[in-house]
């Protein structure tokens, strides 16, 4: 056994070992040397870099051991095996040559186990954000060729966890939008993003409508609200009136007008329920002779929820007019007034608030 150079990448290595601990180049049965120079090559070269021997027309030694074989011999005979016993020298030299050749292969063993873990190491950290890790790869390998690229991504994550101290209070989603665009890939993105998914929810919630809520799924289309305001818009949806509804609510107004100024309180027990029956019969009774109401405005028709799950309560606005006697005695009052009509058909509750003018304030 010899030590050689790799004709790849120059670091010394066994001619037997079966490639290079280095560069991984094939060794043993893979070398030839040059006849001219004596240059360790690979089998596969045609032409010597060194010296330009053509090496395909010449018979070329495949191993260490050969050449020497084959070059004459230009030291004294050598003793004979009683001889070489007999010499402590050789003994030594032996030992010396054995002793530094397992230190080699250790050391190179040694350095390959090291740059091994160096690289898991850097691989490890390329998605690991953490000041601390990236702290301690600089510590563990202050020789690393990837050294001044994690001394830059360390630096630049303290920049981030300062930051991060100077707003993470901050009720303002401004302050964590900046923060996201300017440090997108901190330890703290996940938390900054799950801040404005709560700010944006409380904005919407706070509107409580259905553009507020659809926003708020455009910009969190996965958020932690994301189905709620999905079911918040279903159920305001469902508080919007049909044109059916509107059109009931509307006849179930101009009907219960209509009959009042006819003081027929019987003809209203299809549009009431029995509590507000007896309720208008009292109102009618208490109308003078020349009383008279009259709609003087829109009917505006909402919806809300009712205590019967699945059921809403239809709730008409509008304004109205009491007229009281004739001519120059006549005397006018204005209302404002809301129904709230019940399972779809039948007025349950009737409010009257004066209109009070601003002469009168």
């Amino acid at each position: 056994m010899a030590i050689i150079k790799c004709p790849e990448c120059g670091h010394e290595v066994s001619d037997k070992a079966r490639s290079c601990p280095f560069c991984g180049t094939s060794i043993a049965g893979n070398i030839i040397t040059c006849p001219d120079c004596g240059k360790i090559l690979l089998r596969s070269t045609k032409t010597c870099p060194n010296c330009s021997c053509n090496l395909e027309e010449t018979h070329i030694p495949h191993t260490i051991t050969e050449i020497s074989s084959r070059q004459p011999s230009k030291t004294k005979p050598q003793p004979t095996s009683s001889s070489r016993r007999n010499s402590p020298i050789g003994l030594i030299v032996l030992c010396v040559l054995l002793t530094a050749s397992a230190m080699t292969c250790g050391w190179m063993w040694y350095r390959t186990e090291q740059d091994n873990s160096m690289l898991s190491a850097y691989i490890d950290l390329m998605d690991n954000y953490s000041v601390e890790d990236n702290q301690e790869f600089v510590q563990l390998y202050p020789s690393s060729p990837f050294l001044k690229a994690i001394k830059e991504k360390t630096s630049r994550l303290s920049e981030a966890d300062k930051a991060w101290n100077i707003i993470s209070p901050s009720s303002n989603r401004e302050d964590y939008i900046s923060f996201l665009l300017s440090y997108p890939q901190s330890i703290y993105a996940q938390e900054c993003i799950s801040r404005l998914d709560s700010l944006d929810w409380l904005d919407a919630n706070s509107d409580n409508t259905v553009e507020s809520y659809t926003q708020y799924l455009r910009k969190h289309s996965k958020g932690h609200f994301a189905q709620l305001a999905k079911k918040c818009i279903q159920d305001l949806n469902n508080l919007i009136p049909t044109d059916e509804e509107k059109s009931t609510a509307n006849n179930i107004v101009n009907t219960y007008f209509e009959k009042v100024n006819q003081r027929n309180a019987e003809g209203m027990k299809k549009i009431l329920t029995q509590k507000q029956f007896q309720q208008t019969a009292n109102f009618i009774s208490e109308m003078g002779p020349n009383d008279s109401w009259s709609i003087i405005s829109g009917i505006n028709v909402t919806k809300s929820l009712s205590s019967i799950p699945g059921q809403y309560i239809i709730i008409a606005r509008f304004k109205a007019s009491r007229q009281s006697g004739y001519g120059h005695t006549a005397q006018k009052m204005t209302y404002n007034i809301s129904m709230l009509i019940y399972g779809g058909n039948r007025i349950s509750m009737i409010k009257f608030q004066p209109v009070v003018s601003a002469a009168e304030d």
